[in-house]
C-alpha cells in the first residue's frame, strides 16, 4: 500500500497540483461566463464541465494517496493520511464534487423532461456557485509552490503573478456582469448595439 502513496513534494504530485491549478482557473473563467453570458447549454461548455467533474472526482482519490507534512516530518502512513484528509478538506471536496455530479444528473434528467428543464436551470445556477470555494484551494496551492521555491526572485515572481491573475479575474467577472446587465435588461446595450445573435467571443470583446 505504501508504494501507492505519493510524497506531497514529489514530481508526480507537483504535476497533478499544476493541473489542478489549471482546472480551477478554467472554473474561474467559465462560471462568470455561464451566469453572465447564458452559455450553460453550449456543447463545448458541457464537455468542459464533464471533464472538470471527472477530474475532481479522481482528485479526491489521489488526495487519499498523498502524504502530508506535519512540521519537519512527512506523514506517509495510509491510515493517518486518510484520517487527516477526512478531518480537513474532505467535507469541502465532497460537497463540491457531489454538487457537480448533482448538476450532471440534473442536466441528464432535464434533457428527457421538458417540464423540468426550467427548474433544472435554476437548480444548476445555485449549485455551480459552490465551486467558487475552490478559489481557497487555488490560493493554497499557489502558496505551496511559493514555499517550495528557495529563490527570492521566484518568490517575488509568484507574488506578482498571483496579483496579476486576481486582477484579470476581477476584470473578467466585471465584464461578464456588464454583459448580464445588457442581456437581461429591457432595451439593454446588447440589443441597442446589434449584438443579439452574435457569437460569445464577439459579445465578450464588445
Amino acid at each position: 500500500r505504501l508504494r501507492l502513496m505519493m510524497h506531497p513534494q514529489s514530481r508526480r504530485r507537483l504535476i497533478w497540483d499544476s493541473v489542478s491549478v489549471f482546472m480551477i482557473s478554467v472554473d474561474m473563467i467559465m462560471l462568470p461566463m455561464i451566469y453572465g453570458m447564458d452559455i450553460s447549454e453550449v456543447l463545448e461548455v458541457l464537455v468542459v464541465e464533464w471533464i472538470c467533474t471527472i477530474f475532481w472526482s479522481v482528485d479526491m482519490i489521489i488526495t487519499f494517496m498523498t502524504g502530508y507534512t506535519m512540521g519537519p516530518d512527512v506523514i506517509m502512513n495510509p491510515r493517518k493520511v486518510a484520517i487527516h484528509y477526512l478531518t480537513t478538506w474532505f467535507a469541502v471536496d465532497f460537497a463540491i464534487v457531489g454538487s457537480e455530479w448533482a448538476s450532471r444528473i440534473t442536466e441528464f434528467v432535464a434533457g428527457f423532461n421538458a417540464f423540468r428543464a426550467a427548474r433544472a436551470v435554476r437548480v444548476l445556477r445555485v449549485v455551480r456557485v459552490v465551486r467558487l470555494i475552490r478559489l481557497a484551494r487555488f490560493v493554497k496551492t499557489l502558496q505551496k509552490f511559493t514555499e517550495m521555491t528557495g529563490s527570492l526572485r521566484l518568490l517575488i515572481l509568484f507574488n506578482v503573478m498571483k496579483l496579476t491573475l486576481f486582477l484579470l479575474l476581477a476584470v473578467h467577472v466585471f465584464s461578464c456582469g456588464w454583459h448580464f446587465v445588457g442581456l437581461y435588461t429591457d432595451g439593454g446595450w446588447i440589443a441597442k448595439e446589434g449584438y443579439v445573435g452574435e457569437s460569445v467571443i464577439v459579445r465578450y470583446v464588445a
